[in-house]
C-alpha cells in the first residue's frame, strides 16, 4: 500500500497538490477534467455494465458542482463542503435525479401517486392489493352527508364506522381508476385469491363485494366466470388469460450438488497500531474534547450544551446564543461565508440562522444582532502590527484546509515531554496519518497564521474569557496539543508550496478565537488567545512525528 511506497505517496500527494492549485487558479470544471484524464476514467467506466449509466452519472455530477460554484462564487473549501452535505442526503432535488439519455426506454417503477397524469406504453400492475377495510378504533374521522369533517370519539360508532368504510373504498377506487387508465396501449393486471383480496377495491369492481373475508374460500370457477363475464362485455378490449392459474410447473431440486472450493484464508499479518488517526481521536481517552467550531474531526469538537442561569436578565447579546453541535455549525459556517472586508454581512448571518432554524432565541429574541455585532467584533480585533482580519485580502483566506500528515511509531511520551506536560496523552506510540481541518490559515504581509474558531460558552460575561480562563480552557481541552499537530502539518506543507517560506520569518502565530468572549467594550481585551511556538520546538515535534525521516 502507499504506507509502504512511499514514492508513490509523494507522487500522488504532489499530483493531487497541482491539481488543487487547478481548482483554485481555473474552476471545479478544469480540476475534474485534469482528475478524470489522469487513469482514462471515462474509458475505463464505459468497459464496465451499465457504463453509458455511469459516464451519464458521473457528466451529472460534474455539472451540479460547475453550476453551484459559478452560481455562488464559492471557494474551493466552500464547494467541497456543500458537496458534502449533498453527499450526507440534504435537500435532494429532483435534478439530483440520476438521468440517462436512454432511460426513456428504460422500465419506470412508480406509486401509483407518482403516475398521475402521466402515460406510458404499456403498464404492469402486478399488486394491486389495497385494503379497504377500517379496524375498529377509539375514533373515527370521516365526512358527513353534508361533506363536513366530523370527530367520532365513539369506537362502537358503527354509522360512523360504515361512512369512513365507505370514503376508504372510494379512495382506493379511485387510485385502481388511475392505475387503470396510465397505458397506451395495454395494461396488465394481475388477480387472485391473494390474502385479503376480498377487502380490496379490485373484488368490489370485479365481483361486486365489499370487505368479505372469506372471499379466499370462493372457488377458483366462480372468480373466472366474472371475470369472463367483463372480457365478453368488454367489446375485445379485455382479455382474460388463466395460463398462470393453470400453472403445473414445480421446481427441481437436485439430489446433489457440485463441489465448490472453500474460501481462501488470509495468513498475513495486519498492523494494528497503523491507523488514520485525528486530535480528537488521539485525545479521546484523557476526556472528551468539547467544543469548537470545528465541522471536521468531526463534530466531536463540539461543546456540550449548558444552560446559563440567567435569572430575571433577558437575552441581549451572543453570551445567550446556544451552546452545543449545531450552535457550532452555524458560527462556523457564518464565518466561512461572510465577507471579511465588510461590516454589513447581515444577509449572511439572517440566511444560514434561518437555515438552521436559530435566528430566534426561545424567549423569542431576534439572535441577528447579536451575532452581527459578535463577528464585527471577532473581524475588527486588532492582532498583529495593529491589523485586523478586515485587513486580510480575500485571495489570502483559506478555510477548511484539510491534511494528511505521515507518521511512524510516534511516542506519545515523547510529545508530552516536549510540551512540557501542558498537553495530555495517553502513553504508547502510533503509525499512520494524522488527519485533520484547519479553521483557517491566512497570509498578510508576507507572514502565514493560523487561526481556530472556538465557540465554548465560559460563562454570561466578558470577565469569563479573561487570559487566565482561556488558558485554563486550552489546557483542559488539550488545545494546545491541537494547534501544534496542526502547526507540524502547515509548516512542512508551506515548505513544499511556498519556495520563500521560512518558519522563523513568515510565521506570524497562532490564534484561538473564542468568539463569544471577544468585543470592542472592553477593548478587544478578552476572548483571544495567541502563540508563536519556537521552530524548535516544531522542528523537534516533526521529528517525533517521523516527517523528517
Amino acid at each position: 500500500g502507499l504506507d509502504s511506497d512511499v514514492e508513490s505517496f509523494e507522487n500522488w500527494h504532489n499530483f493531487f497538490s497541482k491539481l488543487g492549485d487547478k481548482w483554485h487558479d481555473n474552476g471545479f470544471l478544469a480540476f475534474f477534467t485534469a482528475l478524470l484524464d489522469k487513469e482514462n476514467t471515462y474509458s475505463s467506466l464505459a468497459l464496465h455494465e451499465n457504463g453509458e449509466r455511469r459516464l451519464t452519472n458521473v457528466r451529472h455530477l460534474s455539472e451540479l458542482v460547475q453550476r453551484y460554484e459559478s452560481e455562488n462564487g464559492r471557494s474551493v473549501e466552500g464547494t467541497f463542503s456543500w458537496f458534502a452535505v449533498k453527499l450526507q442526503g440534504a435537500q435532494k432535488g429532483e435534478e439530483e435525479q440520476l438521468r440517462l439519455e436512454s432511460d426513456e426506454s428504460a422500465v419506470k417503477i412508480l406509486t401509483v401517486h407518482k403516475s398521475k397524469g402521466l402515460q406510458f406504453g404499456i403498464v404492469f400492475c402486478p399488486y394491486f392489493i389495497k385494503k379497504g377495510d377500517v379496524k375498529e378504533d377509539w375514533h373515527y374521522y370521516y365526512h358527513d352527508s353534508e361533506g363536513d369533517q366530523v370527530l367520532s370519539l365513539d369506537r362502537f360508532d358503527k354509522e360512523a364506522s360504515n361512512r369512513l368504510e365507505q370514503e376508504v373504498m372510494s379512495e382506493n377506487l379511485r387510485l385502481l381508476y388511475v392505475a387503470l387508465t396510465r397505458a397506451k396501449y395495454t395494461t396488465f393486471l394481475y388477480w387472485g385469491k391473494i390474502n385479503q383480496a376480498g377487502t380490496t377495491p379490485m373484488a368490489y369492481l370485479f365481483h361486486g363485494i365489499k370487505n368479505d373475508t372469506n372471499f379466499n374460500k370462493t372457488t377458483d370457477q366462480t372468480l373466472l366466470d366474472d371475470l369472463l363475464k367483463i372480457e365478453r362485455s368488454s367489446g375485445g378490449t379485455v382479455k382474460v388469460d388463466k395460463e398462470l392459474a393453470e400453472c403445473s410447473k414445480s421446481l427441481n431440486i437436485a439430489g446433489s450438488y457440485e463441489e465448490i472450493g472453500s474460501a481462501r484464508k488470509m495468513t498475513g499479518t495486519i498492523r494494528r497500531d497503523w491507523v488514520v488517526t485525528s486530535f480528537s481521536a488521539l485525545t479521546s481517552v484523557v476526556g472528551k474534547d468539547s467544543s469548537g467550531l470545528k465541522i471536521s474531526d468531526k463534530m466531536d469538537e463540539f461543546e456540550e450544551v449548558k444552560e446559563i442561569e440567567q435569572g430575571d436578565s433577558q437575552p441581549q447579546d451572543i453570551s445567550f446564543f446556544p451552546a452545543g453541535a449545531t450552535a457550532g455549525t452555524v458560527l462556523h459556517t457564518i464565518f466561512e461565508e461572510i465577507d471579511f472586508s465588510s461590516d454589513d454581512n447581515e444577509g449572511i448571518i439572517t440566511e444560514i440562522l434561518e437555515k438552521y432554524r436559530m435566528r430566534q432565541h426561545k424567549n423569542g429574541a431576534d439572535m441577528v444582532p447579536w451575532v452581527k455585532e459578535c463577528v464585527n467584533s471577532v473581524l475588527d480585533a486588532p492582532l498583529f502590527e495593529k491589523s485586523s482580519l478586515r485587513d486580510v485580502n480575500k485571495e489570502d483566506l483559506s478555510f477548511e484546509m484539510e491534511f494528511f500528515y505521515k507518521i511512524d511509531s510516534m511516542q506519545n511520551g515523547e510529545i508530552v515531554r516536549l510540551l512540557k506536560n501542558k498537553v495530555t496523552l495517553p502513553e504508547g506510540k502510533t503509525s499512520g496519518f494524522i488527519h485533520g481541518f484547519m479553521d483557517l490559515v491566512f497570509r498578510h504581509n508576507g507572514k502565514y497564521y493560523l487561526v481556530d474558531w472556538k465557540s465554548n460558552r465560559l460563562g454570561d460575561g466578558l470577565d469569563d474569557y479573561k487570559e487566565d480562563k482561556i488558558k485554563k480552557e486550552m489546557t483542559k481541552h488539550n488545545y494546545i496539543l491541537q494547534y501544534m499537530l496542526y502547526l507540524a502539518a502547515l509548516d512542512k506543507y508551506l515548505k513544499q508550496s511556498d519556495p520563500a517560506y521560512n518558519y522563523e520569518n513568515n510565521f506570524g502565530g497562532v490564534y484561538y478565537f473564542f468568539i463569544r468572549g471577544i468585543s470592542e467594550k472592553n477593548n478587544f481585551s478578552t476572548g483571544i488567545y495567541c502563540d508563536l511556538p519556537t521552530y524548535g520546538t516544531v522542528e523537534k515535534l516533526q521529528r517525533i512525528m517521523k516527517a523528517n525521516r
